[in-house]
């Protein structure tokens, strides 16, 4: 079964997605930052990757172009709390498949999960 891998520092934010998720089984790894993101995706089964943008040490935007050259058909989400229509613009233009907005709403959560891994 594939997972989910989230990537956020605000241990919060990671949390409320993490039990979204599993009242729906859907699986879950959480990493805080982007130094272990390359070593999870090598290890683990990954379809969907939850990218937040603001990130110790880079951003997310710079992560999911990372992330995007070298896995490009894994599908990225970027959130953010950062609600401008730029930011959407931002994150397609980073290679993001996605965008959610903070507060993360359950509703288009599940809608993008069923989108990109499909249904459990």
């Amino acid at each position: 079964m594939k997972k989910i891998l989230i990537v956020e520092d605000e241990f919060a934010n990671a949390l409320l997605l993490k039990e979204i998720l599993k009242k729906i089984n859907i699986p879950t790894i959480h990493i805080s930052c982007g130094d272990e993101l390359f070593q999870t995706l090598e290890n683990n089964d990954i379809g969907l990757v939850l990218m937040d943008v603001k990130l110790p040490g880079t951003n997310g935007y710079d992560l999911t172009k990372q992330l995007k050259q070298k896995y490009p058909e894994l599908p990225v989400v970027i959130q953010t709390a950062y609600a401008f229509s730029s930011d959407r613009e931002k994150a397609l233009n980073a290679g993001s498949d996605d965008y959610l907005s903070k507060p993360i709403s359950k509703e288009k959560l599940i809608e993008l999960v069923e989108k990109y891994i499909g249904v459990y």
